[in-house]
């Protein structure tokens, strides 16, 4: 087993940091940088991880590269192994195990709206009139209410992260939340101005969006429930946060309440 490698004396924390991402990323032993983390979590603030994170780029490290390896240390830091079902480790009232409920209902949505697109390229013709049409139709305005998910995420819960300084958990969340935008607003554009094209180009279009947006919905829900909710939950260890989350959540109101 390769020895861990000693933090040099005076050495501060975001050197020290930006030392731990670096061995992350050349794929040093697991167990060695785990030690590590969990040793440098307990002494690092936000603001030495950006400092780390400026110190990387500027060595030439691109900005995305240096987000996963942000949050590599910070899975490595917070997260034991017997701790990562997240919904067990949360009380009955906790506005994650209702946004987690969200996510089990737009898995849904997903398995309907690829059921959907394989029987319409069994067909050669559909009014917007037939059920399988209305069928759609309910699917994407299920996702097209989705959205207040995203604006939920994004207005809530991500500035309190930013405003605490772990600005690193949310870029990637974030654009993956406007190319989702995008993709529905599609799909509803597509339902919108359907009898202005042909069903062969409506049925092609349809594929063409639903396998972009397929994977990248069910992979970035895998994203949020594995690596940013479980180290929102660590980070901000303050019951009283939570409880302001959800009060505010409350009156925006979920998503899937009416399916």
């Amino acid at each position: 087993m390769t020895p861990p490698i000693q933090q040099p004396h005076g050495l501060n924390h975001s050197e020290a940091l930006a030392g731990l991402l670096r061995r992350i990323n050349q794929g040093v032993d697991p167990a060695i940088l785990r030690q590590e983390a969990h040793r440098l979590i307990d002494q690092v603030t936000p603001r030495d991880i950006t400092e780390a994170e400026q110190n990387l780029i500027r060595e030439g490290y691109s900005a995305p590269l240096v987000g996963k390896l942000s949050v590599a240390f910070l899975l490595m830091g917070v997260m034991e192994p017997q701790g990562r079902n997240l919904r067990a480790r949360l009380q009955g009232n906790h506005i994650l195990l209702r946004v987690l409920a969200e996510h089990d209902i737009v898995r849904c949505w997903l398995a309907d709206l690829e059921e959907i697109v394989e029987q319409l390229a069994a067909r050669d013709e559909l009014s917007d009139s037939a059920e399988p049409f209305h069928r759609l139709c309910h699917i994407v305005e299920h996702f097209n209410a989705w959205l207040e998910h995203f604006d939920r995420e994004d207005d809530v819960l991500f500035p309190f992260l930013q405003h605490r300084g772990w600005s690193s958990l949310c870029r990637k969340v974030l654009a993956e939340h406007d190319t989702l935008r995008h993709g529905i607003g599609c799909l509803v554009r597509m339902i919108g101005e359907y009898r202005d094209s042909t069903f062969g180009e409506f049925r092609v279009n349809l594929r063409t969006l639903s396998e972009m947006m397929i994977p990248l919905m069910r992979e970035h829900l895998q994203h949020e429930e594995t690596i940013l909710y479980p180290i929102a939950v660590a980070v901000i260890d303050d019951e009283l946060a939570w409880k302001r989350l959800k009060q505010v959540c409350d009156q925006i109101g979920y998503c899937g309440v009416h399916t």
